[in-house]
């Protein structure tokens, strides 16, 4: 699913500056409770295995999100390079590149008989730090995953 929907989003100059980061709250997924880190095709790396129910609780500013979805997704963008190439401009088009790709997380989720919500009420600080973020990596968006009930 993350796969299809970066692969399909168009970005501004074709910096691809969006990577996608995601939370599993709630135990019995494959992976594992924790943060990780979508790589490529179907490839993950776990940020920081275990029980972050607690910390991602206290980065929403609706934490019963993490009740209702399993796994949450963070659109996380880098600004560095992007910042060099087109200046400030960029950093209004990075959010519309993030636009871009949460619409397809809700298309790719729906056909594969998902449910999705996207969330923009998180604090910024907290996110960063949960998801070990570097200086120059912001999240822009965050998007709750599951199966219908």
């Amino acid at each position: 699913m993350l796969h299809h929907s970066l692969v399909s989003s168009p970005t501004a100059g074709g910096m691809r500056e969006l990577t996608l980061s995601f939370v599993v709250s709630q135990p019995g997924h494959s992976l594992g409770a924790g943060v990780y880190r979508y790589i490529q095709e179907g490839r993950a790396e776990a940020v920081r295995p275990g029980d972050v129910q607690g910390n991602l609780r206290a980065s929403l500013l609706q934490p019963e999100f993490v009740d209702v979805f399993p796994v949450l997704l963070f659109v996380v963008a880098d600004v560095e390079a992007p910042l060099e190439k087109y200046a400030m401009r960029h950093y209004r088009t990075m959010h519309v590149d993030a636009g871009v790709l949460v619409q397809n997380l809700y298309l790719v989720t729906e056909a594969m008989g998902l449910v999705g919500c996207a969330i923009a009420g998180f604090t910024d600080a907290r996110v960063a730090s949960l998801l070990n973020l570097a200086t120059t990596q912001l999240p822009v968006m965050a998007f709750a995953l599951g199966r219908p009930s």
